[in-house]
């Protein structure tokens, strides 16, 4: 598998208890990139797409209560397609 530039990049930010955001063009392996990271970094993590409707209902609107309760104890968590979530920015602040 190629080494992604932006790679390394990602991982120096990494639990630093900021939000990182992967964007660009479609099929250009954003996705994959967020699947290997989760991957490298072992099994205390999760992977959510709001392609899935209850996932979307799930992080629409929540207090920081429930939203802690949804997240856990998890290292990294991955939102993949969070545009699709009403909110999404609010919800993670």
């Amino acid at each position: 598998m190629i080494t992604r530039t932006i790679q390394l990049s990602i991982e120096s930010q990494l639990f630093l208890g900021k939000i990182i955001i992967i964007y660009g063009p479609r099929q250009v392996g954003k996705t994959t990139l967020a699947k290997l990271l989760l991957h490298k970094y072992g099994d205390d993590n999760d992977y959510y797409t709001a392609d899935d409707y209850d996932i979307v209902q799930r992080l629409s609107h929540q207090t920081s209560t429930t939203l802690g309760g949804f997240i856990g104890s998890k290292k990294i968590i991955v939102i993949d397609e969070a545009q699709r979530i009403p909110n999404i920015g609010l919800t993670l602040k």
